[in-house]
């Protein structure tokens, strides 16, 4: 279903120039396909007005692999703290 009536919303917003305008916060792991598509956060800026994120040094599940350093960008993001550790 997500492919019919959730495509033809977002085709219709992409062609009103509509987008996401609340914060968003994207992470992905190092060890995936993800950067294959091309820069996560270049992509998610076509869609979005805010977004930050970064890459993490994990596999598929980043919770369970980072759980510390993904609560931290969590709680940054929530709270609206900037985060200086790169």
């Amino acid at each position: 279903m997500g492919n019919t009536l959730d495509l033809e919303d977002e085709q219709q917003s992409r062609q009103k120039g509509e987008k996401v305008t609340c914060p968003l916060l994207a992470l992905w792991s190092s060890d995936g396909f993800v950067t294959g598509f091309g820069d996560p956060l270049v992509i998610w800026q076509s869609w979005c007005d805010n977004v930050t994120g970064e890459q993490l040094g994990a596999s598929h599940f980043l919770m369970e692999e980072l759980p510390s350093e993904v609560s931290t960008l969590f709680r940054a993001f929530f709270t609206n703290e900037a985060l200086d550790h790169k």
